[in-house]
């Protein structure tokens, strides 16, 4: 079993209290490194890492505990179980306290989605995400340059995610609208706009469609063309970041 000398030397430095070391046990588990795979024990032993005050593992647990998929390589494995949304908040809410961009984003969808004992309200959310997009984009990218993990693709600790994601929400908030959100086609236009720019097709097919078919603004075809054009190109990875 390959790696079998790197675990058992992060499990020594992992028992004598290593916050790094038991994160990187957690990797082992999940990725069977000299070790069976087993997902149960790499959350436990993440959960310790981030109560010892590995800020790596509160954020990877953040995207493990709101269900995303993207935290297991294994596609065989079913990422729902893993839900907590209880657990979740939590992570949320120490991440945003240490200023991670992907914590604020999910606290915006906690707002959003009305979990836990939060009231659901879009106004909060869209608090929530314009303070994401404050957040200058190169300084973004280096944050995710100097915050690589071994997931390497691991879209959840994306500062840049959380920032073209934001630009995404705030759009269709706007567009929408709701009981606490006044509905603001021209807000909702240059949000979508941005997130396009940044590389979210689906803010680019978002834009087209309102165009083509008049949903709140004239019918102009070369507009839908122009943001046509803007998927084809940038619908792509974000600074070799995705």
């Amino acid at each position: 079993m390959d790696g079998r000398e790197d675990y058992l030397a992060n499990l020594s430095k992992a028992r004598l209290g290593d916050a790094k070391a038991m994160y990187n046990v957690g990797i082992c588990y999940q990725s069977g490194i000299g070790v069976e795979i087993d997902i149960d024990r790499s959350i436990e032993w993440y959960e310790m890492s981030a109560e010892h005050g590995f800020d790596e593992a509160l954020i990877l647990l953040e995207g493990i505990f709101s269900g995303c998929k993207g935290f297991v390589l294994q596609f065989d494995i079913d990422h729902s179980r893993f839900i907590n949304i209880s657990k979740y908040i939590k992570c949320v809410e120490l991440g945003c306290k240490k200023g991670y961009p992907i914590s604020l984003y999910d606290k915006g969808n906690i707002h959003r989605d009305g979990l836990g004992d939060y009231k659901k309200s879009l106004k909060e959310a869209v608090l929530c995400w314009l303070k994401v997009i404050e957040m200058d984009f190169n300084w973004a990218y280096n944050f995710e340059k100097n915050n690589r993990t071994p997931f390497g693709v691991y879209e959840r600790l994306s500062a840049t995610y959380a920032i073209i994601n934001s630009y995404h929400n705030l759009g269709i908030s706007y567009f929408h609208g709701s009981c606490d959100l006044l509905k603001d086609i021209d807000k909702a236009i240059y949000y979508l706009g941005e997130a396009a720019i940044l590389g979210n097709m689906k803010s680019a097919s978002d834009l087209i469609d309102i165009y083509l078919e008049g949903k709140g603004v004239p019918i102009d075809e070369k507009k839908a063309e122009y943001w046509m054009k803007i998927r084809r190109e940038n619908g792509k990875p974000i600074l070799g970041v995705y």
